[in-house]
């Protein structure tokens, strides 16, 4: 397997490429609007009167973002950034250090590399991005920092995102209307093989298994099982797991020369009213422990399952005597599936937003702001997810009979990894005690401990 502890080091960080990544892939990118480092300069933009506030933002018209004078007052932290007002390029200074908007409510981290780029952003390149290197002495492309341009002004961008519109470039080419589970490979500028699926309307980046194939690496791909001999496997972060839990399209004999949307429908109920719900035959199944977040920051509840699978899909009778998939419209309008605002006086509420999930309104830990040196919280009413109603689940238990001669015993259980995030970072381990019941000679093993450990000891 991969070396864990990088991959959990970088998990957080890898998290926020994947997501931005996604949203990067434009079917308009066009890798040949990167330009060579021919185009690139060292000179800085030239200076720019601009007019500061007092709320610490800056505007700006230009095609590059402006420092405000440093006799401007500082912010205390990028929660006090206003985006009232604010422009894509606005510069807002604060004690945390500087923030571009880049619209929609987003602030980045400002780049002062943006200063070496000399190219205008304008409506005609809007979109065409730069790879610039800070260091006038090196042509390390590792130190090279992208920057897109929008709206007017050149953004810092995650330089992965590039990558990812050469991938969408070359893999399109191959297959210009990818499928889940179709499949590219070509060698990269440096001559290695790049392997790549198509899972979650993107390319991933996969590894390739002598037994079972290509395994992206963007965490556990839900539609990914193989069958080796009696025994299915999934893929999860590249690798390929034993499944302890199976969707049962993957073993439904009925399954057989049926489309998906075919299959869904198959035990849908014959006699309905209007406005039931059902759940479609496809399953989405988990194997890992699942917990449930007990104070909404950092203590946890018990194990609940080590494996589960619920529906992928929900459907509504209709007043023309047909099912049709759930839409949010529905699930809004049902007062079985209402969201409650948690107060102090309803603390212990419970309630179902449709998801399987069971939320009850707690006292929270949140945070009311942070800076370099510290943080401040405080406990508000909040939700929490407490329980879940799963389709099938299961919590992996001793395989040894408990009874009268093993009364006591204890024996710990590895219950897999922990389910979240991009990740596994760590396992779940179950302390398993026999108690033997002599009035009725039976006996169960009963949960008395749980312990998080690192996912590669």
């Amino acid at each position: 397997m991969f070396n864990g502890n990088h991959v959990c080091a970088i998990a957080a960080m890898a998290a926020f490429s994947m997501v931005s990544l996604t949203a990067c892939s434009d079917e308009n990118s066009d890798i040949t609007n990167v330009p060579d480092e021919s185009e690139l300069s060292s000179s800085s933009t030239p200076s720019v009167e601009s007019e500061s506030s007092s709320s610490g933002l800056e505007l700006s018209s230009s095609s590059a973002p402006l420092i405000e004078s440093s006799s401007s007052e500082k912010l205390s932290d990028l929660q006090s950034c206003d985006t009232t007002g604010a422009s894509v390029g606005s510069i807002c200074k604060t004690r945390d250090g500087d923030f571009v908007y880049a619209g929609d409510g987003e602030w980045r981290d400002y780049d002062r590399t943006v200063t070496k780029i000399k190219v205008e952003c304008s409506a005609e390149n809007d979109g065409t991005m730069q790879f610039v290197n800070p260091s006038e002495n090196s042509d390390d492309e590792i130190l090279s920092r992208l920057f897109i341009c929008k709206d007017g002004a050149w953004l810092p961008e995650i330089k992965q995102a590039y990558e990812l519109d050469k991938i969408k470039f070359k893999c399109s080419a191959v297959k210009p209307h990818p499928v889940d589970g179709d499949e590219c490979s070509y060698k990269d500028d440096d001559g290695y093989l790049r392997n790549f699926m198509y899972v979650h309307d993107a390319w991933w980046e996969s590894k390739v298994d002598s037994t079972f194939g290509m395994c992206p690496t963007n965490a556990i791909n839900s539609k990914l099982y193989k069958k080796l001999g009696e025994d299915y496997y999934y893929c999860a972060w590249g690798e390929w797991f034993p499944a302890v839990m199976v969707p049962q399209q993957f073993t439904d004999p009925r399954k057989e020369g049926l489309s998906d949307e075919e299959y869904d429908v198959l035990d849908l109920p014959k006699n309905a009213s209007v406005g039931d719900r059902a759940e479609g035959a496809l399953e989405h199944c988990v194997n890992g422990v699942t917990l449930m977040l007990h104070n909404g920051m950092y203590g946890y509840g018990t194990a609940k399952t080590s494996a589960y699978c619920v529906a992928e899909n929900h459907y509504r009778y209709r007043s023309n005597g047909t099912w049709t998939l759930e839409t949010e419209e529905d699930l809004q309008n049902d007062s079985r599936f209402q969201e409650i605002e948690c107060t102090e006086g309803n603390l212990g509420a419970e309630y179902e937003l449709g998801d399987g999930k069971i939320y009850r309104c707690e006292n929270v830990q949140t945070t009311d702001f942070c800076n370099k040196n510290t943080c401040k919280y405080s406990w508000k009413p909040g939700a929490v997810e407490v329980d879940a109603r799963y389709k099938r689940s299961i919590l992996i238990s001793p395989t040894e009979a408990c009874n009268e001669s093993n009364d006591g015993e204890e024996v710990t259980i590895d219950a897999g990894p922990i389910v979240g995030g991009y990740f596994p970072c760590h396992k779940r381990l179950l302390d398993y005690q026999c108690k033997y019941d002599s009035e009725n000679s039976s006996g169960k093993w009963e949960v008395v401990g749980e312990n998080s450990v690192s996912f590669y000891d």
